[in-house]
């Protein structure tokens, strides 16, 4: 598990003692806690704002593509 979703928990304990969050290299003494209740409030919100402009754009392109290659 290198990578965990957006609006998930971001510690993770590994077996050498140190918390590993998914894209930060923060060490055990550093205050993760802080992070976590700073990035509460709106996490849920913006990663499903995310999730769903990803899909708009994709979706976007796959239509591109299609009417490029179909004749109207």
């Amino acid at each position: 598990m290198d990578v965990p979703p957006f609006g998930r928990q971001v510690t993770n304990r590994n077996p050498d003692g140190h918390t590993s969050p998914g894209l930060f290299c923060l060490r055990k003494e550093q205050p993760v806690m802080s992070f976590e209740r700073r990035r509460r409030p709106y996490g849920n919100g913006t990663a499903r704002l995310a999730r769903i402009a990803v899909v708009l754009v994709f979706a976007a392109s796959m239509a591109a593509v299609v009417m490029k290659t179909m004749p109207a």
